[in-house]
């Protein structure tokens, strides 16, 4: 658990350098870096393709994330699709719905997604945890490997031990581990014939027979992924900030002055809209409504969620930093900080779901309310 806080105060430390940083941040529907730059750099929007030389650290986060060329500091990216390639000096931290590894890194790799995909040429230089739905790892491993998914494949080489713990292992004739080959999964692993593995193999259906260390896979994948899920909501919050800030601001707004009202209607839609998609399935007319109403009412739900977030940060940094309240690197920060926050509540039994109705029903309200007045042609309160 000390571990845990000491990785989160180290992602609060790259969040701080970026608020007092304004001249590396970017944001957009569409963001593109190249040539060299000096420092740190911080990108967030729709697509984001970062191809130049950096002296610093990158964080980056978007639907599409490339990142490329020659990044002589750490890696922070979250996304739906993210992809790094060329060279990375130091730490490579990655998170999305698809993450693909084509580059030489320094040192650590730690990689979460529905799909992980390490390529052929890779090479980590440091530790490598790996999670995913399905993971695939055809590269070269320095320092070992730990991973843990639904599906995982071994094609490269892993010097050291490789400790896996997945519904179904993999390990291809291409593959070769100079260590141990350590797995927990319920059915014995396909190891083609072929394959070089130097140590023991060892296979467990549980996780008592093997000896995992304090900070286990499961451990780490569940503390980045939590990491970079916080992450991933202050980049959604600041694309709001940067390509709706009208329109987010006058939410924010409604939030604060009618917060009652806000709540009351957000909740009527967080409760009607699955009802009235369900409905529209069961007529033959309604099916493509009620997909539609399916598919928006998630990411509605994120949107709603991080604006009433936005709004208590806000709140905290007009209290607190009133002289940086304008800065978007510290309205980012007071936006991780809060979320951080949240999240620790949402732990508590019953207090969490009900601030987690809150913010949701809160947010949902707000934005009707914001665009109702909008309309209209009202003026936001004040």
């Amino acid at each position: 658990m000390r571990k845990n806080w000491r990785t989160v105060a180290a992602v609060l430390a790259l969040v701080l350098a970026v608020a007092g940083n304004a001249a590396a941040q970017e944001a957009g529907f569409s963001v593109l870096r190249t040539g060299t730059i000096d420092d740190d750099v911080y990108l967030a929007g729709g697509r984001v393709d970062l191809s130049a030389d950096v002296a610093g650290d990158a964080i980056a986060g978007g639907w599409r994330v490339r990142l490329g060329d020659d990044i002589r500091g750490d890696v922070f990216a979250a996304g739906g699709v993210v992809t790094v390639t060329g060279k990375v000096a130091d730490d490579a931290r990655l998170a999305g719905g698809e993450v693909e590894v084509e580059a030489e890194i320094g040192d650590d790799l730690v990689a979460a997604g529905g799909q992980v995909t390490v390529l052929p040429g890779s090479e980590v230089g440091g530790t490598t945890h790996l999670a995913g739905g399905h993971v695939d790892m055809a590269g070269t491993l320095r320092n070992g490997l730990s991973a843990a998914g639904g599906t995982v494949r071994i094609m490269g080489t892993v010097e050291g031990d490789a400790e896996i713990s997945a519904g179904k292992v993999v390990i291809e004739r291409s593959a070769r581990i100079t260590g141990d080959l350590r797995y927990i999964s319920p059915e014995e692993a396909e190891i083609e014939d072929g394959t070089s593995i130097a140590g023991t193999v060892v296979w467990s259906k549980e996780a008592g027979p093997i000896t995992v260390p304090e900070t286990g896979v499961a451990e780490r994948a569940g503390t980045f992924l939590g990491i970079f899920w916080l992450i991933g909501l202050t980049v959604v919050g600041v694309v709001l900030l940067v390509a709706l800030p009208v329109s987010t601001g006058r939410a924010i707004v409604m939030i604060g002055v009618e917060t009652g009202r806000s709540f009351g209607f957000g909740f009527v839609i967080l409760v009607a809209v699955p009802m009235a998609a369900f409905v529209c399935l069961f007529t033959i007319l309604g099916i493509p409504l009620g997909l539609v109403m399916l598919a928006v009412y998630p990411a509605a739900l994120m949107v709603a969620y991080v604006t009433t977030a936005l709004w208590l940060s806000e709140m905290a940094l007009a209290r607190f930093r009133q002289d940086r309240a304008d800065s978007l690197g510290w309205r980012a920060l007071a936006l991780f900080v809060v979320l951080v926050i949240l999240s620790l509540v949402g732990w508590i039994p019953i207090v969490g779901t009900l601030v987690l109705l809150f913010l949701l029903s809160a947010g949902l309200g707000g934005w009707l309310l914001a665009l109702r007045n909008s309309a209209h042609g009202e003026a936001v309160p004040a």
